[in-house]
């Protein structure tokens, strides 16, 4: 039987068996499957069973549905295991087909039935989220980041698209930070290499996620509720694998906080006065560096991906750091760059954070998208 998880939203970890031929989705009581969140409308989506999965259908929702970061248009979309759905930006599941749905996760390296076998988890607050999360830590490896791929996901601005990996060993789970632009911190120290968390560690990515390592969440939350909760100090040879932000931004030989190459300029800050520019590669000579030229003769700082490789590591840590930085989006708006994932995903973000956006509409749109459509 098929099945959704929850990966993000008001439930983190339910399972939803999939036995109907249609099924509703959407935060009114008369869905068959009903998710309370503001971000979801009152009847958000439609699943059609098709054979052995099932096709999903948007239903005229506010914040729209997406598919491995694609907009579900009126045509549907058929599931395939493992997919990946977002309801506007704050809810995330997980699709399992039939031949997996009735398995279960891997489980952990050496575990057992014993009753007293270790069990690890972990608390993470985002600013985005009104409430603590809890993620019960059940996989060998785990991956954490704003990209929809990761086993958990953070999608707040200072945290890189695939920024940290966590792998069990004998003693726990070891962390590990991704190479990222802005470093992950444990008990306030940057991690310079992988290094095996003790319980009560706190885990900080920038200002906005804040996680605990633990194996009694229920007392971490009450202990974060009632201000007490403390962080572990760093002891002997563990001092290796840090350093406090002041040796950070002081080491000579710290590397960058930005990763991308730097014959394109891109050190920290450089983007904080230009103007992000988003497009479809191929309408660039047609019409996007004549815009470009004129907004640049014109005093106005640009910027954008043309100089780099597409898709490359180089241009996806450009594109991040673009959206963290620059105050303002200018995205060319047609049939063409609304097909291209990092536009879609520049004007989301832009719109999401109440960041300006500016849409200039090359050629005709039968029906623009709802993201932008009110606008």
């Amino acid at each position: 039987m098929p099945r959704l998880k929850m990966l993000r939203g008001p439930e983190p970890g339910r399972v939803i068996p999939l036995d109907d031929d249609v099924l509703l989705i959407g935060r009114g009581r008369k869905n068959d499957i009903i998710i309370q969140d503001n971000e979801v409308s009152r009847t958000h989506c439609r699943l059609i069973r098709v054979l052995e999965d099932y096709e999903i259908h948007d239903m005229n929702s506010t914040n729209g549905t997406f598919v491995n970061g694609q907009k579900v248009t009126q045509g549907g979309w058929l599931l395939s295991a493992h997919s990946i759905l977002e309801l506007g930006d704050s809810i995330t599941l997980e699709y399992l087909a039939s031949d997996i749905a009735t398995g279960t996760l891997p489980p952990l390296p050496g575990s057992s039935d014993e009753e007293d076998e270790p069990v690890y988890y972990l608390v993470i607050k985002q600013e985005s989220m009104l409430q603590p999360e809890v993620y019960l830590l059940n996989r060998s490896t785990l991956s954490m980041g704003r990209d929809i791929d990761n086993d958990i996901v953070l999608q707040e601005p200072e945290v890189s698209r695939h920024h940290i990996r966590m792998v069990f060993t004998k003693e726990g789970y070891a962390i590990e930070d991704l190479n990222t632009m802005n470093g992950t911190f444990v008990n306030d120290r940057r991690l310079a290499q992988q290094r095996l968390l003790r319980l009560s560690d706190m885990v900080r990515v920038g200002t906005r996620v804040q996680m605990w390592y633990t194996d009694n969440p229920d007392q971490l939350l009450e202990n974060l509720r009632n201000g007490t909760l403390t962080v572990n100090e760093q002891e002997g040879e563990e001092a290796d694998t840090y350093k406090t932000r002041e040796e950070a931004e002081h080491a000579t030989d710290e590397r960058p906080l930005v990763t991308v190459e730097a014959e394109y300029g891109l050190e920290a800050n450089a983007l904080v006065n230009s103007v992000f520019l988003a497009y479809a590669p191929v309408e660039w000579e047609l019409i996007v560096d004549k815009l470009f030229a004129y907004l640049e003769d014109n005093g106005i700082l640009m910027w954008t991906p043309q100089d780099m490789e597409a898709d490359s590591e180089t241009w996806n840590n450009a594109i991040e750091q673009a959206q963290l930085e620059s105050p303002c989006l200018l995205a060319i708006v047609s049939k063409r760059s609304l097909e291209v994932p990092y536009v879609q995903r520049a004007i989301r973000h832009f719109v999401t954070r109440d960041k300006p956006v500016v849409l200039v509409q090359l050629g005709r749109l039968d029906r623009p998208p709802i993201m932008i459509e009110h606008m």
